[in-house]
């Protein structure tokens, strides 16, 4: 987990040797910071809060930085949802959960976050971290919006992933390393 609060409830990032509350279930963290692992917030108690939780790689946790701070790592209980951002439509507003993901996972947890978030928020879309298995895709004509800064194109699966072919809502893929290294 990327954000724990303090005492009085502030959102704050792992400094070494802190120690912290959990968004969530308002439990005990402390900070785990090292050359290995991605900087984060663990439980005291060894037990993690959020049965999605996944140890989570830098290509995630820097995915996550290039959100608002107030976007990430929103708590919709007993979730902690990677992303969740206001989209404006001239209709009005409307939330969006975005989850990002590197490694496998099987249809039916998606199937299960998918509606989670759809009764939330109904709307989401997946980011998956494409690197290791860019060969399965051809890439078609692209888009380019606001001045390059997003690239959009149609993809097709060469050697399709038989779990992401349950997904009902929009799926992005990742072939940057975000600096991960």
């Amino acid at each position: 987990m990327l954000y724990a609060v303090d005492g009085a409830g502030t959102r704050i990032l792992p400094v070494k040797q802190t120690r912290a509350l959990c968004p969530g279930c308002k439990q005990p963290v402390i900070a785990r910071c090292g050359d290995v692992n991605a900087d984060h917030w663990a439980h005291v108690t060894g037990c993690e809060c959020d049965p999605w939780h996944e140890p989570e790689t830098r290509w995630h946790v820097n995915w996550k930085m290039q959100f608002e701070e107030h976007c990430r790592e929103i708590v919709l209980p007993p979730h902690r949802a990677d992303v969740c951002a206001t989209r404006v439509h001239t209709d009005g507003e409307a939330r969006m959960v975005i989850e990002l993901q590197h490694s496998p996972i099987e249809p039916a947890e998606i199937e299960e976050r998918e509606n989670f978030y759809f009764d939330k928020c109904n709307h989401m879309c997946w980011v998956i971290d494409a690197r290791e298995i860019i060969g399965n895709f051809e890439f078609g004509s692209s888009d380019k919006f606001d001045g390059g800064a997003s690239i959009r194109t149609n993809f097709r699966w060469k050697w399709f992933r038989k779990s992401w072919g349950t997904v009902l809502v929009h799926l992005g893929i990742s072939i940057l390393g975000m600096n991960s290294g």
